[in-house]
């Protein structure tokens, strides 16, 4: 008996020499052509839970997501950090320490007025993050020679774009802190201050209140119930650990 081919393989034989002919219709890029970057600090703020907050309330979950990006842009006015909105958290870049550390000292305050001033537990929401340091680079940096990057609307596009292992770092660090807290990666162990425990203490600067350190320890403290979630009792004992003068 003999073996021969099936009709769908045989329809197909010749693929390699029909997609061979739409080669022209591949994405160009040459990542050789875009450089090594430059030093930058990088921090991710993020809304804790929001895959519960989504699964019981829709709109819930989009007014705590939209209010850390409306404490952001508020508060971008008074900092020049670049501000990257990833769905419900955000990066924040910058080569100068102080830029990052304005505005995300300043979101973080307003978003625990946020916390302490909501009278109904179940309208609270919390945050969190982590900064890291090394190099990035920006989309207007990387055109990879390709020409519709290269353009104005490509332009436009790129600048929306940044890359770098800082990214990373910080995406995976941020599991380190506790609700309102900033964690520091290996990277930035050194370069930034006040820091105790591996935390960025944001809230020990003159900018912030005693009325918003105290309404945030007093309101989390009695709101976060151990019966809250799984990890609440572990996420209360760090935050009172940070908040530990």
């Amino acid at each position: 008996m003999t073996n021969t081919p099936s009709l769908v393989y045989a329809a197909h034989m010749n693929w390699q020499d029909d997609i061979s002919k739409l080669a022209n219709q591949r994405p160009y890029f040459d990542a050789s052509a875009t450089g090594t970057g430059r030093p930058a600090f990088v921090m991710w703020l993020d809304v804790m839970g929001t895959k519960s907050a989504l699964e019981a309330s829709v709109p819930r979950a989009i007014n705590f997501v939209m209010k850390l990006h409306v404490a952001i842009l508020e508060t971008k006015t008074e900092a020049g950090a670049h501000y990257f909105p990833m769905n419900d958290g955000a990066f924040l870049v910058h080569q100068d320490w102080h830029q990052i550390e304005t505005l995300a000292r300043n979101t973080l305050r307003r978003l625990a007025i946020t916390y302490a001033l909501e009278p109904e537990p179940r309208h609270r929401f919390m945050v969190r993050g982590a900064v890291a340091h090394g190099n990035m680079l920006f989309g207007l940096g990387m055109t990879g020679n390709n020409i519709r990057l290269s353009s104005a609307y490509g332009a436009e596009f790129a600048r929306r774009i940044v890359l770098g292992p800082p990214l990373a770092e910080a995406y995976s660090t941020e599991s380190n802190a506790p609700p309102f807290g900033v964690a520091l990666a290996p990277s930035v162990a050194e370069k930034v201050e006040p820091a105790r425990d591996g935390l960025w203490r944001w809230f020990d600067h003159p900018q912030v209140e005693p009325c918003v350190r105290e309404g945030l320890a007093a309101t989390l403290s009695d709101g976060l119930k151990p019966e809250s979630y799984g990890k609440a009792s572990i996420h209360l004992a760090a935050f009172k650990k940070m908040m530990t003068p």
